[in-house]
């Protein structure tokens, strides 16, 4: 691949590539879009960079070390003075994560050479390509699955590449081959039961399994890691580190999934980025387990060709030059948003940062039908729906998403403030948000609130649309959740999603 590397440093000297910025969100866990960023980071000071700057909301210090390792320094966005610490000028912004990249040209507004707009999943909102495509060089899509769903958002006039989850170079180098299964890793962040369960099994039978994530060892999955294990079970990048390394692997994960990898379906399973989605299916533990072991030695006789796929399909400095060679010839530029042009992506950027400023308030005064009742802690999950215009909604409490915000209080909480935001991809505010819960009760939001009365505004300048609502809810002691609604100017009223609430109760 030698090459490829020599291509990719001749043409980033060509499109003067010198100062690189790239956008992700959570930079504090070690998951896909993080590792793709480091990955990238490092490629790009390989390929001559100056400087690489990673800018996130979130900040782990491992991350950080770990970024700084490969030559990349971390912003956190809106710490004290944050966007001094971006680039004026940005010879490639990289994208990953709209509300991150909005944040960037909306405070700090630096003038731009290249804007890559990637996204890692069409499934995650903020992993949309929909915003900012006026401005864009290039859209990148990490699956074909990802462009099919995305296709019909995004414009046509701009250049699009499939770049699949890539590896650097030195992941192809060649390492020792196995021929027993003795040992297991499941890399995962999200195992499901049955094969938490059939990993107890295989651990009963003298196998040696470790669970790699959130639900056993949280650490980096790196070659060595990779060549310790005879077999690898896992969805997503990890199934590319495992080819690459010549080790057979289960795609197997929370979408169920395919059993073992094979040169006849691997362009099946990387349609969709690898995940078990679509083609797979969901299997007991025990069949798990025989399926591991009965037909392990098929899949060591894969390893060979599935390396050499893995070096065709997975090299990063290949994807990268592929994807380098599709930018025009340009010179720097300003992206601005406070132009007519960009009013919707003003308006989301704007919207998703005031949502999330510290503004609960709690109410303890307890209701009449449970003055008995200690609420010990309410748990919120803000299901969304997509559907017709509608982009994005948030739902926040104390600035925090509701995706799985748990609130604590000694005293008995019946009630509480929230605020969000709701953004329509025509940038129309809604006429009307309520929240109606199960048992019929409306409440109502005002809605288009100041950004003065909500909270402070997080560097964002005065007169700017945004599209807030707030309103208080109260809970009786079966409540189990609230619809979102809200009237379109134009469509009329959409269900846009529900809050559902969990409530341990203690008798006083």
């Amino acid at each position: 691949m030698q090459p490829e590397i020599l291509a990719l440093e001749k043409i980033a000297s060509e499109k003067k590539l010198k100062n690189i910025v790239i956008t992700n969100a959570y930079f504090d866990t070690l998951a896909g879009s993080q590792l793709v960023t480091l990955d990238l980071a490092e490629q790009f000071r390989n390929s001559g960079a100056e400087s690489v700057t990673i800018v996130t909301d979130r900040i782990s210090a491992r991350l950080a070390t770990l970024a700084a390792e490969k030559g990349a320094e971390v912003v956190e966005l809106f710490s004290p003075r944050w966007e001094t610490r971006i680039p004026t000028e940005i010879d490639l912004l990289w994208g990953h994560h709209w509300p991150i990249l909005g944040a960037v040209l909306l405070c700090a507004a630096p003038r731009i050479r290249f804007l890559v707009l990637s996204s890692l999943s069409p499934f995650e909102p903020i992993e949309q390509l929909h915003f900012f495509n006026k401005a864009c060089d290039l859209l990148v899509f990490n699956s074909l699955e990802n462009f099919d769903r995305q296709e019909h958002t995004v414009a046509s006039n701009v250049k699009n590449v499939i770049f699949p989850n890539s590896l650097p170079d030195y992941w192809f180098q060649l390492g020792n081959s196995v021929r027993d299964l003795k040992r297991v890793a499941v890399v995962s962040n999200h195992a499901p039961s049955e094969l938490l369960e059939a990993a107890e099994i295989l651990r009963e039978r003298d196998y040696e399994v470790d669970i790699i994530g959130v639900q056993g060892e949280v650490r980096l999955v790196d070659a060595a890691s990779i060549d310790a294990y005879d077999a690898i079970v896992t969805i997503g990048h990890t199934v590319q580190k495992a080819i690459a390394r010549r080790r057979p692997v289960f795609v197997y994960d929370r979408f169920g999934g395919t059993g073992w990898l094979s040169t006849n379906d691997i362009d099946r399973s990387e349609f969709t980025n690898h995940s078990g989605r679509g083609e797979g299916r969901r299997i007991p533990p025990l069949q798990i387990v025989q399926t591991l072991i009965d037909e392990y030695p098929f899949a060591v006789e894969q390893i060979d060709a599935l390396r050499g796929e893995a070096i065709h399909r997975y090299s990063l400095s290949s994807n990268l030059l592929r994807s380098l060679e599709q930018l025009p010839d340009r010179d720097l530029r300003s992206i601005d948003l406070s132009s007519p042009d960009f009013r919707l992506e003003r308006t989301v950027t704007q919207s998703f940062w005031l949502g999330r400023t510290k503004n609960t308030q709690i109410n303890l005064s307890p209701l009449d039908n449970i003055q008995s009742l200690r609420r010990l802690a309410i748990k919120m999950n803000c299901q969304i729906f997509y559907q017709k215009a509608f982009r994005y909604i948030d739902v926040c409490f104390d600035g925090k998403l509701v995706k799985s915000v748990e609130l604590r209080a000694l005293e008995i909480v019946d009630s509480v403030t929230i605020t969000g935001n709701l953004v329509f991809d025509d940038g129309g505010r809604p006429t009307k948000i309520m929240f109606v819960r199960d048992d019929g009760v409306v409440f109502r939001c005002r809605a288009n609130q100041s950004s003065s009365w909500i909270g402070p505004r997080v560097g964002f300048q005065k007169g700017h649309d945004h599209a807030l609502f707030v309103t208080t809810i109260a809970f009786t002691e079966t409540t189990e959740w609230f619809d979102i609604i809200a009237d379109h100017p134009s469509y009329g009223q959409m269900k846009l999603g529900k809050l559902t609430v969990e409530v341990e109760l203690e008798a006083s």
